[in-house]
């Protein structure tokens, strides 16, 4: 659960944080982009463009229902040297403070998730082998984590009984890692790990480095579940800043594109090719200053068949803060 580190979460942010969370790391590339942080010949041997996210309920013997959060399959390459269907199953656990019971809640899973693979079929149908299971933490809480990640025999462990207790480890990914870091390899999930560790002067700059990184990802769904993330787990901190950064980038885009639209309009002579540009306008209008402005909008540019015309508009939309100021001066432009 993805929330603020400097400050205490809510019963109402947990809840929002965690569906923030689990929405921008249910896209294979942030997952992809997670399993990278590990680094390792292995994760260079695995095959991301085959990523599998398995089902997150599990039903234990006793009809109790158990949650995992993101279990994904990600098979090895071809020639890596691996059986045929070998690959690694991650479970991804979300967490803004340390557990204690984390790795016994972990084993739960684990122990789960083998009978329902097995149940299923799954198991067959990819080479019938035993999975390796990896375990990730991914931890932005304030505090230090001092819960344990390993299981393994206590101390006291009599001789005999020794290495018949069971054993699991996992890896923990704390957000405090990546503060001020660069991102310089495109890795969108270190970009958004040093965006949430991020306070005081760090913000604006770790605001703009990540999304300026999911921009360019050019993958629309994945870039809303990062505005969703920010709005839920970051707004108190970024107020508008992300959504004019959208804003922009949108304007940027559609400048381009109705140069291009003006240029094409000019050789054929027709004025459909505006159209879209109007459109895409008329939604950025309605998103900045509400579904009346877009519409009202609509009516002033109907007549409009000049490409940089629709692009000046475009301009206002950024450089206005209220709709009476931003419709007052379209009629007068």
């Amino acid at each position: 659960m993805l929330l603020p580190a400097h400050s205490a979460p809510t019963a109402r942010q947990i809840k929002q944080s965690d569906k923030s969370g689990k929405r921008l790391f249910s896209h294979p590339r942030m997952v992809a982009d997670l399993i990278r942080l590990l680094g390792g010949d292995c994760v260079d041997d695995l095959d991301f463009d085959k990523l599998e996210r398995l089902p997150t309920e599990h039903v234990a013997e006793n009809l109790r229902t158990r949650l995992a959060d993101m279990p994904w399959w990600a098979p090895f390459k071809p020639g890596t040297g691996r059986p045929a269907g070998a690959g690694v199953l991650f479970h991804i656990e979300l967490q803004s403070s340390p557990d204690a019971h984390m790795m016994g809640r972990l084993l739960e899973y684990v122990a789960l998730a083998r009978q329902d693979l097995h149940r299923s079929g799954w198991m067959a149908a990819h080479g019938g082998r035993e999975v390796v299971h990896v375990p990730l933490v991914v931890y932005n809480g304030k505090a230090k984590w001092n819960a344990p990640l390993r299981l393994e025999d206590p101390a006291w462990t009599p001789p005999e009984l020794v290495g018949l207790q069971p054993r699991l480890a996992g890896r923990l990914v704390d957000a405090k890692v990546y503060a001020g870091d660069d991102a310089a390899d495109g890795n969108l999930t270190r970009a958004a790990l040093a965006l949430d560790a991020a306070s005081g002067q760090g913000l604006e700059p770790a605001l703009a480095q990540a999304a300026e990184l999911f921009w360019q990802a050019s993958d629309q769904e994945l870039w809303r579940s990062f505005e969703a993330w920010c709005d839920g787990i970051l707004g108190p901190r970024l107020g508008n800043q992300l959504r004019t950064f959208a804003e922009k980038k949108e304007i940027t885009v559609l400048r381009e594109t109705l140069r291009e639209w003006d240029e094409q309009n000019r050789q054929e002579g027709r004025r459909e090719v505006l159209e879209e540009g109007l459109a895409q306008l008329c939604s950025l209008a309605s998103q900045r200053f509400g579904e009346a402005a877009g519409a009202e909008l609509s009516g002033i540019l109907a007549s409009v068949d000049d490409g940089a015309e629709l692009a000046r508009v475009g301009t206002l939309i950024i450089g206005c803060d209220t709709e009476a100021d931003f419709l007052a001066r379209v009629r007068s432009r």
